[in-house]
């Protein structure tokens, strides 16, 4: 490979760092009860009625918003 002596430096690092596991392996977040409620609302959503666009957007945002405070905390 053609490469200029920073990019072989670079290069070697990048497959040292690749290599490795992590020290502290990453959770999974918990599901809750919410996040339960809200899967099944919006599959009744989409199952009953298309036209729920709202509903399924808000359910939408509201889980995002649950799943974003769980990782921040």
């Amino acid at each position: 490979m053609f490469m200029t002596e920073d990019q072989k430096k670079y290069y070697n690092a990048m497959k040292k760092l690749g290599s490795k596991q992590p020290q502290k392996p990453i959770p999974k977040p918990k599901v809750s009860f919410i996040e339960l409620a809200l899967h099944i609302i919006i599959m009744y959503s989409i199952v009953s009625s298309p036209q729920h666009i709202l509903t399924l957007f808000i359910a939408y945002l509201t889980e995002r918003g649950h799943f974003d405070l769980q990782i921040f905390q």
